[in-house]
Formats: structure tokens, sequence, C-alpha cells
């Protein structure tokens, strides 16, 4: 009886994690982009979700675009995620908003707001355009998630 509850347990607890796997993403930031809010080295609890619900000011994870204008060559309903190059931004606009300053002429919409199904991002460091700046208007399909908490490298620099 002891050993079927402790197989039991342990079935619900592996269904749980896998469960959790599916909403949740921990990843490692790699460059400067995000500096000072993110460093080199910081890990962050990504929950995912789809770019419709992603609020301006958020961070998010996104695909990185294949070309300097913003396109694809896969669409995202491959399910190649090995292949795939993801960064981390700041969201500054999703769809309806209006488009922020700064952005390129091609992000010029007759109404002056973002298109629907899509967002702009940012980088928190201005030394760092690979963004909007450089894209446009990215897709809501190409977002992973959004940033629930950051783990912060200690001082020493040591990874935890």
């Amino acid at each position: 009886m002891l050993l079927t509850g402790v197989l039991g347990t342990a079935g619900l607890l592996g269904a749980a994690v896998q469960v959790q796997r599916r909403w949740l993403v921990l990843i490692t930031v790699r460059g400067a982009s995000m500096l000072p809010a993110l460093r080199d080295g910081d890990r962050l609890l990504i929950r995912r979700m789809s770019g419709a619900r992603v609020r301006p000011g958020q961070i998010v994870v996104l695909e990185h675009p294949d070309s300097d204008d913003g396109g694809y060559r896969a669409t995202a309903a491959t399910g190649v995620r090995d292949r795939r190059t993801w960064m981390i931004k700041r969201c500054t606009a999703v769809a309806g908003d209006p488009i922020p300053p700064g952005l390129p002429g091609r992000c010029h919409t007759p109404d002056g707001r973002v298109p629907a199904g899509a967002l702009t991002v940012l980088s928190d460091n201005p030394t760092h355009p690979n963004d909007s700046r450089r894209f446009g208007f990215l897709p809501y399909d190409r977002v992973l998630g959004v940033a629930r908490a950051p783990y912060r490298r200690p001082a020493d620099g040591r990874p935890r």
C-alpha cells in the first residue's frame, strides 16, 4: 500500500513538472542589450504566453527575425525550436497602440498605430538597436513568453 502511494505521489509530481515545463522556461541572458535591467549571465523565468497577451513594459522573449526587414524564412508553426534564435527585449507597444517614436519609416501606418497581430520591442540599452528600430513590427506568433522572475548573478560574478 505504501509503495503504491509513493509511486502515485511521484507520478503526480512528474505530471506537475511536465505541466510547468509547458508554461515556464528558464533562460540565460547573453549580451548587454538589456542593461541595466538584465546583465549577461542573469537567468530569467519565462512564462509562455501568446503574443496577444503581452503588454507594454513587459520583458519578452521572442524569435529573432531571419532578415533585417523583420522577416522569417520558416513559419512559426514548424515546431523546430532548436534552430531558432531568441532575443530578450522590452515591449513598447502592442496592436492598436500609438507607434513609439524613433522607429524606421516602414513602421508608419496611416492611423499611426501598431497593426493587428504585431508589437514593437526595444532594448533597454540604447547602444544595442537590435530591436524594432532595425526590424520594425514583429508578429505575435513569434513570442515565446514574458519574464516572470529574474535570478541575478551574485555580486562576485560567479554563476550560481
